[in-house]
């Protein structure tokens, strides 16, 4: 399949027009999503010297490449490390403090008048 998708890639940017034709009559072309099969005909009915990107056959490749293509797994130097991240007593006080303190009236500040 990646070797499909890769020909099929090619023929787009080189806008080879016959050549796509060619491959989207390959029984794997029938695998393809349908906007990898709309772009890829969009491309053969555009002009040769076109600047555009296959952008949805390019994408699709790159995601069947992640899925089909096996690699190393990456292991770590050494253990993980662990953080002590437990609940601390000061921390609920604190905060219960702190909204106890917002819903009290604001106080005047000195030389403020009474409206």
């Amino acid at each position: 399949m990646l070797g499909f998708l890769d020909s099929l890639c090619n023929a787009l940017l080189a806008h080879n027009a016959i050549e796509v034709h060619r491959l989207l009559k390959h029984p794997l072309a029938r695998a393809l999503p349908r906007n990898v099969r709309e772009e890829a005909l969009a491309f053969t009915r555009g002009q040769a010297t076109g600047v555009r990107a296959p952008i949805h056959a390019l994408r699709f490749y790159h995601q069947m490449h992640e899925l089909l293509v096996e690699e190393p797994a990456h292991e770590m130097p050494g253990p993980q490390l662990e953080l002590p991240l437990g609940p601390e007593a000061n921390a609920y006080e604190a905060s219960a403090t702190i909204a106890r303190a917002s819903r009290l009236p604001r106080r005047r500040a000195i030389g403020e008048r009474h409206r």
